[in-house]
């Protein structure tokens, strides 16, 4: 490890983000503060973007790069970097992760009695909205957007990210969550960090994989256990950020992360309508399955 990480300064904020210990020359509004640590992980700093790793361009100007699964450097103007900041959490987390080997899935996650679920899809499909449903009846918040896996052990197991769960607000409304929304996310309008009722402060095994697939309103809730070759597809299509993932990562890599994912966990197509008026039945459908899955494990 780098020397240079390991040195506390007054001027640094200590995070725990996807199972890695940050330390960070800016706020990172929605990540974990932790007590300064002398091993860190990654370190976050202000500087000039080179061409060292991977550059990532801002929307609003400026810059971000990510280097050596470790070091991220925010390169725009102060007034930037509240925004700044919610990139570092999403694309250069996740492109950090995609550097140091991990596996790494958008999605959510929560778990029950040390077992993870983890849910995938597109950009809403309502992935947030059933971990936060799932919360209201006991089950604990892992994960959010960025779900990286750690697959070096028996049983692949999800890291906690660190971060607050993220609704836009007529879920919030639906679930009757306003006493749990704080602040609003910069440039997502209506959109929210939410405090979970509890969550897992450690890594925990994953029982099962749902990718979330739509279905026209009045359609039953199933599931269908996927073959490994659709589930294959399933874990490169629902990778986080997949563009950035392949430039750090091989094919080959990819590959054999992925067929050894499907040879040790569940994964199903969860059909549901994409209803929040029917999330209870969603909610009630799935505490089932995962239930059966549990029991005959």
């Amino acid at each position: 490890m780098d020397a240079s990480l390991s040195q506390a300064s007054p001027a640094l904020r200590w995070y725990r983000i996807c199972g890695l210990t940050v330390a960070s020359e800016i706020e990172l509004s929605g990540a974990l503060p932790v007590p300064a640590a002398i091993d860190v992980d990654v370190s976050v700093r202000r500087g000039v973007a080179g061409m060292e790793g991977l550059r990532l361009n801002l929307p609003e100007g400026g810059a971000i790069s990510v280097s050596e699964g470790r070091l991220i450097i925010i390169d725009v103007a102060d007034d930037g970097l509240e925004k700044a900041a919610i990139f570092v959490l999403g694309s250069a987390m996740g492109t950090l992760l995609h550097q140091r080997g991990t596996t790494v899935l958008h999605g959510s996650a929560v778990a029950r009695d040390g077992q993870a679920l983890l849910f995938t899809g597109a950009s809403g499909a309502g992935k947030s909205t059933l971990a936060a449903a799932l919360c209201t009846r006991g089950h604990r918040f892992v994960a959010d957007d960025v779900c990286a896996i750690s697959s070096d052990r028996q049983e692949p197991a999800i890291h906690p990210d660190g971060r607050r769960l993220k609704l836009w607000e007529p879920s919030i409304a639906r679930l009757d969550l306003a006493d749990r929304r704080r602040a609003r996310i910069a440039a997502f309008g209506e959109k929210f960090f939410m405090a979970p009722p509890e969550s897992m402060a450690v890594s925990c095994p994953i029982l099962a994989i749902y990718a979330l697939c739509d279905a026209p309103e009045g359609t039953a809730v199933a599931f269908e256990r996927l073959g490994s070759v659709d589930a294959m597809r399933v874990l490169d299509a629902d990778s986080y950020r997949p563009d950035l993932r392949d430039l750090v990562r091989s094919h080959a890599e990819r590959i054999a992360a992925a067929a050894a994912l499907t040879r040790r966990i569940a994964i199903y197509r969860l059909v549901r309508p994409r209803d929040l008026a029917g999330i209870d039945r969603l909610v009630d459908a799935v505490e089932m399955h995962s239930t059966a899955l549990a029991l005959a494990a």
